[in-house]
């Protein structure tokens, strides 16, 4: 959603690819226009000056920092933007307190130096968790039934019509699902897809999921009260769950483990046709092993919505049919969107107000027309 300032409040000016609505409070920089305008108004209602670029196509990591030394208390920045050791010293020197990531993760910025610098660094979990379990379940779909495929070949004008072999794809009831991380967003996906097609979980995660564990068995409970099949929940090594795994989904957090988690030699344990899907980061997955992998196993199919040096994709990986790519859409609704830019600029607000860290977990009373005088979602206790 393109931003068209309607603000007549403040005083607005436009100066080469930056728009300036100027307050008498701390001035915050916004490296893109975000989705919707409540988070714009909230900042604006409070005093703040708030400076965000008209294009960001055109904007680069050179032109954050010229207008970054103009003096800001506080930065909203998307995750292709990256803020490693020697920037977040440059913000400290400029007065930055706050960076506060359009995001859930945070591996844009490299923490360490943002704690030891006391840069506050704030992100948008929560309220984007259904977005992203959809998206993963969309691409499971998309993956098993070959719908990439089906759609260029009708697009392309190659189809001949209907045939009994054509894009016969994989059966997902009474499959099992894996699940490589089950936080919510994991959770969730194991929820959706053991609710809604008899799928038997298998999850990795760095704890057992109690939770998760009893509303599967409930879903299991129900679907036997109605005639049909029970299903099944297990906590496995990752080697079990990509060895028995019709379908391993990817939720983790990028970290120093967790990068290349999925290599050569674990694609060599899954199925001849299993599915591989990622809506976590890019760089869980060695793209190289990945690609080698597709090319020499047809069957094999992945789908993928993150990347490891996006938007770039690594060469050829776009050219193979069994691979089922998307532009990182694992938050893009409409409402998902405009929540996380209420978090992130009452991220930076409240902060900045001096308010206290949210000590619940659930942020959605922070979208709400009433939301708590608390900062939402910031990862440092210590100032």
């Amino acid at each position: 959603m393109k931003y068209i300032p309607k603000i007549q409040h403040n005083r607005i000016t436009q100066e080469a690819v930056w728009i300036k609505h100027t307050g008498n409070g701390p001035a915050i920089l916004s490296t893109s226009a975000l989705y919707g305008r409540k988070w714009l108004d909230i900042l604006l209602k409070s005093g703040f000056s708030v400076t965000l670029p008209s294009d960001e196509n055109v904007l680069t990591m050179e032109m954050i920092d010229k207008e970054i030394s103009a003096g800001y208390s506080g930065v909203i920045s998307l995750l292709k933007h990256n803020w490693d050791w020697d920037k977040i010293k440059y913000l400290k020197e400029c007065g930055v307190k706050i960076i506060s990531n359009y995001a859930v993760g945070v591996n844009n910025i490299d923490l360490k130096a943002a704690q030891q610098a006391q840069i506050q660094v704030g992100n948008t979990p929560g309220v984007l968790t259904d977005a992203t379990s959809d998206l993963a379940c969309g691409l499971i779909l998309g993956c098993a039934r070959r719908l990439g495929e089906g759609e260029r070949l009708v697009r392309g004008g190659q189809w001949q019509g209907w045939a009994p072999d054509q894009l016969t794809g994989k059966n997902l009831r009474g499959g099992i699902l894996g699940i490589i991380g089950a936080g919510k967003i994991g959770s969730d996906c194991a929820l959706k897809m053991a609710a809604g097609f008899g799928m038997n979980i298998m999850y990795y995660s760095r704890t057992r999921k109690p939770d998760l564990e009893e509303k599967i068995g409930k879903i299991s409970d129900m679907r036997v009260s109605i005639g049909l099949n029970p299903i099944s929940v297990s906590f496995v090594t990752l080697e079990s769950l990509l060895k028995y795994s019709d379908i391993a989904a990817i939720f983790v957090n990028l970290s120093e483990e967790t990068h290349h988690l999925i290599g050569s030699e674990q694609l060599s344990l899954m199925k001849e046709d299993a599915l591989l899907i990622n809506v976590s980061r890019g760089s869980v997955i060695d793209e190289q092993a990945l690609y080698e992998h597709l090319r020499n196993h047809g069957n094999f199919r992945a789908g993928l919505d993150v990347y490891e040096k996006e938007p770039v994709i690594f060469p050829g990986l776009s050219e193979l049919e069994n691979a089922f790519l998307q532009p990182h859409l694992g938050s893009a609704n409409c409402e998902t969107r405009e929540n996380m830019a209420i978090i992130a600029g009452l991220n930076i607000k409240n902060y900045l107000e001096g308010m206290e860290k949210w000590p619940g977990g659930d942020l959605t009373p922070f979208v709400t027309e009433n939301p708590p005088s608390f900062v939402p979602s910031v990862l440092f206790n210590d100032f």
